[in-house]
């Protein structure tokens, strides 16, 4: 329908990049890409489009580009650190 907005997203691994940046700890997925054969060719999630650092940046891209709606997620070992080892309970 025209009243939908279609937009963009963006998932925290697959973005996010800088794994080490303010006091950010090691996700799973860090653990798992950093495995030798987990991944096609080996790449890893440590180099990524940066939006933790390009976020204002990536914005202003997105207006010009007359997107109207934008869904991103963080990872959460960077906006909780200490859940480092925790088992997190599936709310779904």
């Amino acid at each position: 329908p025209s009243r939908f907005p279609a937009g963009n997203l963006a998932v925290g691994y697959q973005i996010e990049g800088l794994p080490a940046v303010d006091g950010r700890l090691p996700s799973i997925w860090d653990s798992f890409n950093h495995t030798l054969g987990k991944s096609k060719d080996g790449p890893t999630g440590s180099i990524a489009t940066e939006l933790y650092v390009r976020w204002k940046e990536d914005i202003v891209l997105l207006r010009a580009y007359g997107v109207k709606a934008y869904r991103f997620s963080e990872i959460l070992v960077r906006i909780i650190p200490h859940l480092e080892g925790i088992h997190v309970k599936r709310l779904v």
